[in-house]
């Protein structure tokens, strides 16, 4: 029998396109969990903003306490965010005052008198930015009449995409009027 016996050549091309085509779909697959994981599950593109306020107490000038409203942004996330709208408002609780609560604020002291109210942007400022990493402080000057006992700040921020806001608070006790005359 000496015939032509057939020899079998692969098909190589034929071979790697399915290669190529199963490689594509893993690459895909992988991809898709990287996004989910990095995106959906860790939330890497929302915003991760470490945000507290303080008042602090310089010195008292005449019949108030001049103090600076404080307010502090740490971005730990991975993206920038824009915010605006970021204001504050302080009230106090004075000597002679009642000590009530308010349903409206969830059952909590009300503090009855507005002692300031503002923004801590400049009104120019349409909005501001907070860099991945970067903390960012803000403050303002203002005077507590040294008849309060006690003050509240309330301060907030919106984000730039209208559907979220970023709130803080801080209460202090004002410090004694003898401890104060130096």
């Amino acid at each position: 029998m000496e015939g032509n016996t057939p020899t079998l050549i692969p098909d190589w091309s034929a071979i790697l396109s399915d290669v190529k085509a199963i490689v594509e779909i893993v690459a895909i697959i992988v991809g898709g969990i990287w996004v989910y994981y990095k995106f959906i599950r860790q939330r890497e593109d929302h915003a991760l903003i470490d945000f507290s306020v303080d008042i602090v107490f310089h010195a008292r000038k005449d019949d108030y306490w001049i103090v600076e409203l404080v307010a502090c942004l740490e971005n730990k996330g991975k993206v920038q965010h824009r915010v605006h709208d970021f204001t504050f408002e302080l009230s106090s609780l004075d000597r002679g005052d009642k000590v009530e609560l308010k349903a409206e604020f969830g059952d909590q002291v009300y503090f009855p008198n507005l002692i300031s109210k503002g923004s801590f942007l400049p009104a120019s400022a349409k909005y501001f930015f907070n860099e991945p990493g970067l903390k960012n402080r803000y403050s303002h000057i203002a005077r507590v009449p040294v008849k309060s006992e006690l003050v509240i700040m309330h301060s907030n921020f919106k984000y730039i995409d209208g559907k979220h806001f970023h709130t803080a608070e801080v209460t202090k006790a004002v410090p004694p009027i003898d401890l104060s005359q130096k």
